[in-house]
């Protein structure tokens, strides 16, 4: 019923105000900002958490893979769970892939267009992979065609430029 959806809803805000809230993983060593009235998901460890605007599909997400022997040398996509997930869907098109130096870092940045008529899904999605000292880790934003707007990708850079990494 509608009292139990909007329960659960505001049990996973982000925060009590819908101004922007910090998020810190302190387990995984990494902060974002994102909007107090977005949801979070987190898996079970805490290692994979996205936000989304309830009702539009406005995402981001953040996965954390510890650095061990068996992922060094792994391709982002075969590292990264929600990458590859992404990449499988119909519809979906790596459109450029490039390096950059950000928050101290190197950053490999993949574009991607995703256009599924039958599921109604037409979004530019962008990775952003980075490797720390104990941990990788793949940002990711999902812009909506519906909600691409100056305040949305203004919003969505805020929120990249807010993401900060301890390791």
């Amino acid at each position: 019923d509608i009292d139990s959806y909007q329960n659960q809803t505001n049990r996973n805000r982000v925060g009590k105000y819908d101004g922007m809230t910090v998020f810190d993983s302190k387990q995984y060593k990494w902060s974002v900002k994102v909007p107090g009235n977005w949801i979070k998901s987190l898996s079970s460890d805490g290692s994979y958490v996205s936000f989304f605007e309830n009702e539009l599909g406005l995402s981001i997400g953040v996965e954390a893979v510890e650095n061990n022997s068996d992922n060094k040398t792994a391709a982002d996509d075969e590292k990264f769970s929600f990458m590859g997930a992404i990449e499988n869907n119909d519809g979906v098109e790596l459109k450029n892939q490039t390096t950059v130096t950000d928050k101290g870092k190197t950053i490999n940045i993949y574009d991607y267009r995703w256009e599924d008529s039958a599921e109604e899904i037409f979004a530019d999605v962008q990775f952003k992979v980075i490797d720390g000292k104990d941990y990788s880790y793949c940002y990711f934003s999902i812009m909506p065609d519906e909600l691409k707007c100056s305040a949305n990708v203004s919003l969505i850079s805020d929120i990249w430029n807010s993401f900060t990494l301890e390791d």
